[in-house]
């Protein structure tokens, strides 16, 4: 998978100036890459994953007839082919009379590159399984809780655009995700609750999801939940 900038604005700037060549009038190619770390702990087991994603979509107007079509990769090979498919469908498309107003460097909408937190550019799979084995110790030592889930994903994604109006330029995001579900009864009624916290920041336990969780065993439960702040850490 291709993920640097350098060479996916190469990639890009090299397709549009090929779908050109095939007879387009208009042209526009968007890259994207995807990477994830995952961390779970469900029912007392532990497990971590890695997965990377990618695609191309192109949009063309040929002749007042439009088209777009998206593949997997970020290679020219990937380009070109979404490039031939999206033109030779434009020719079975009607043409279509209103202007095709395609984005141009002074959009707003194109932002410069956003500097993702530099403890997100390097995930620690240890810190991630200590945030979800702390919110797993912790939810199980509660009464009346049958069962608990938390997993934590940090994801980096960035895209690139080029197109015929001289758009060419990337960006790129990074976040962490926490989602946990407590699953409790109260008077013979079942209860699931859940945790959903994201930042643009590594998640730590105490600072982002004790409260959260705390206040889901007491829902789960109709009982007050405290975690111990002075829980052992995993490799201490």
């Amino acid at each position: 998978m291709t993920d640097a900038p350098e060479e996916m604005l190469g990639v890009a700037e090299r397709g549009v100036r090929a779908i050109r060549a095939l007879g387009a009038d208009q042209a526009e190619v968007y890259l994207w890459t995807a990477r994830s770390w995952e961390a779970r702990e469900a029912g007392g087991l532990r497990t971590i994953q890695e997965a990377d994603e990618s695609g191309v979509s192109v949009r063309v107007n040929v002749g007042g007839r439009r088209a777009s079509s998206t593949t997997t990769g970020t290679s020219d090979e990937a380009v070109m082919w979404a490039a031939r498919r999206a033109v030779t469908l434009a020719g079975l498309r009607p043409q279509n009379a209103t202007p095709w107003l395609l984005p141009s460097p002074d959009d707003r909408t194109l932002r410069p590159p956003t500097n993702a937190h530099p403890a997100l550019a390097r995930p620690d799979p240890e810190r991630m399984l200590g945030v979800v084995d702390l919110a797993g110790d912790a939810v199980r030592d509660a009464n009346g809780i049958d069962y608990v889930s938390a997993a934590l994903v940090t994801h980096q994604g960035r895209f690139v655009v080029a197109n015929t109006s001289g758009v060419l330029t990337w960006d790129q995001n990074a976040h962490e995700a926490f989602a946990g579900e407590v699953r409790g009864a109260h008077e013979g009624e079942a209860r699931t609750k859940r945790v959903s916290i994201q930042e643009r920041r590594p998640i730590d336990f105490d600072r982002d999801v004790r409260a959260s969780f705390e206040a889901a065993i007491a829902l789960a439960t109709e009982r007050e939940a405290k975690i111990p702040l002075d829980r052992p850490r995993p490799g201490a």
